[in-house]
């Protein structure tokens, strides 16, 4: 009986294994706007989640050979794993550490309540995480959302958006016009004060 080796990259390929080592078990995102978790190892697949910046991702696998170019940087794209929901990222917005430049954050078991319609408000859950009773205009709905701060600005990420505040005191000032966090009408976007 003659044995036939098949040299390993061989192999490899015909099994479709991707790589990983073991210190990349938990990568942190680095894009200060947050990583869309998308449905395919693509910039054009359906985005499933925005990720904030400094969220742990758990890696399931990365395979070298998916690799993108996506504003002048090439990668291969990470298939991971957050919160529950499993997607592809773009590996050159990870880091293997979270970023040194996050501020201290905001205060876990905070409740930011909208100056303009005391019924809305922002309550500060953990580090990453928090809820939002938003105003739809014809009722109130609470809502789970991630956040990350960096400096004086925090970045919350609802569904597939990113809404960004500039953090002053005691105080969460919108940047411009926020339709997921109408504060006092429908239209408008006033700050959030911290009560507790």
């Amino acid at each position: 009986m003659k044995l036939t080796l098949i040299p390993a990259a061989v192999a490899l390929a015909l099994t479709g294994f991707c790589t990983k080592t073991p210190s990349q078990d938990r990568m942190f995102v680095s894009a200060k706007a947050g990583l869309n978790l998308r449905t395919a190892p693509s910039a054009t697949a359906s985005v499933v989640r925005l990720v904030p910046m400094n969220a742990e991702l758990k890696i399931l696998s990365v395979d070298p050979s998916s690799t993108s170019t996506i504003g002048g940087q090439t990668a291969p794209w990470y298939h991971v794993e957050f919160q529950g929901s499993q997607g592809f990222v773009f590996g050159a917005f990870l880091s293997a550490e979270p970023s040194q430049e996050i501020s201290a954050g905001l205060p876990v078991g905070g409740k930011y309540v909208c100056s303009g319609d005391s019924t809305s408000y922002i309550l500060i859950s953990s580090s990453t995480e928090a809820k939002l009773n938003k105003n739809e205009c014809e009722g109130y709905q609470v809502v789970n959302i991630t956040y990350s701060v960096q400096g004086d600005e925090v970045y919350f990420s609802l569904g597939m958006t990113n809404q960004a505040f500039n953090i002053k005191g005691n105080e969460l000032v919108p940047r411009g016009q926020h339709e997921n966090f109408s504060c006092g009408t429908c239209s408008e976007s006033k700050p959030y004060k911290l009560i507790e």
